[in-house]
């Protein structure tokens, strides 16, 4: 038996034990109580059972998925250095300071009015939340790669453009990303754990391309 088809049984046994007679005080289905508590009792030598107990409520925890989603969270966070370079990347490829802080302005807004977007078009359910972020990575790593070749200031307008609309996607869409992963009861849970990985790996990322920089 599966490990919900467990649960849902012991919340019966549970609600059933719970239900008193108006009359006697006596418990209703006191034979569906009986078979019930004699299935329960046969869990605890089940090993699958043993090793949901042992995870608690935190049942994803033995879902591969849900170690995959944790190493997304914090590759994933590395694409906010996109935007945080972007000032510094326009200027090498020889935008003016001015111009510079124009392209910032331009990515700050269109980031807004894009993430706006992709919860209109998640609620279309075209394409699922995890394949909007995938789609959206694989266009923000050919920007990556494509960079050099943006060194007028109307190409810079147009790859403020490019990455103002795909950047901001894995934040707008990770918790529906992760009740695809593990559901919407575990969601707090599992969300929480994939943010704080994500939270760790950019708190190590600042001081990391800070001493890169230094030493480049």
């Amino acid at each position: 038996m599966s490990l919900h088809g467990k649960e849902n049984k012991r919340k019966l046994f549970i609600h059933n034990r719970g239900k008193k007679n108006v009359n006697g005080g006596a418990s209703v289905a006191l034979a569906d109580e009986s078979a019930l508590a004699f299935g329960i009792g046969d869990e605890d030598e089940d090993p699958e059972y043993i090793q949901a107990s042992r995870c608690g409520k935190y049942l994803f925890c033995q879902q591969w998925s849900f170690y995959l989603l944790l190493v997304f969270s914090c590759v994933g966070a590395g694409n906010l250095y996109i935007r945080n370079y972007f000032p510094t990347i326009a200027v090498s490829q020889g935008a003016t300071l001015d111009q510079a802080a124009t392209l910032v302005i331009l990515v700050g807004l269109l980031d807004l009015i894009s993430r706006l977007a992709l919860g209109f078009l998640a609620d279309t359910h075209l394409l699922k939340s995890s394949q909007i972020v995938a789609i959206s990575h694989i266009v923000l790593g050919l920007i990556c790669h494509l960079i050099r070749y943006f060194h007028t200031f109307p190409l810079l307008v147009f790859l403020a453009i490019l990455i103002a609309t795909v950047q901001g996607t894995r934040i707008s869409m990770m918790p529906l990303i992760v009740i695809e992963v593990v559901g919407v009861e575990m969601m707090p849970q599992a969300f929480s754990i994939s943010t704080m990985f994500g939270t760790f790996t950019v708190a190590a990322m600042n001081p990391t391309l800070g001493m890169d920089h230094i030493a480049s």
